[in-house]
């Protein structure tokens, strides 16, 4: 899936937040190649897609902790951050080549994952 570019690769963006592998709001905007405010937009238009176990949200001291930690100067009140499996979910709902591309290669790696276990059974 994550191949290596100017973005990093998708497992070097993650982070450990609340004891889970993570990919914050802004390096998964960065990953998929989409301004912030439209990864924004279209989390909140496609809120049922988000349930708490594919997304957590920081706000306050936390939220401004995690964006210092980063590295960012002026923190955010509101952060986001991405489970593994809403990462998935994300990149289904994001309109952009990297994510459609980051789909159809996680669904190629399901499938042939399936067809060996299917294959294994007979």
């Amino acid at each position: 899936m994550g191949k290596p570019d100017a973005a990093g690769t998708l497992e070097s963006l993650k982070q450990l937040a609340r004891g889970q592998r993570v990919l914050f709001d802004r390096d998964a905007a960065k990953y998929f190649q989409v301004r912030l405010s439209t990864l924004s937009a279209t989390v909140e238009r496609w809120r049922d897609h988000f349930p708490a176990d594919f997304l957590l949200v920081f706000r306050g001291c936390e939220a401004r902790g995690y964006e210092r930690r980063s590295g960012i100067l002026r923190p955010r009140r509101l952060v986001r951050a991405f489970t593994e499996v809403g990462i998935e979910s994300l990149a289904g709902t994001l309109r952009s080549e990297r994510a459609v591309a980051h789909s159809i290669a996680t669904i190629r790696e399901g499938f042939a994952n399936f067809d060996l276990i299917r294959a294994r059974r007979l």
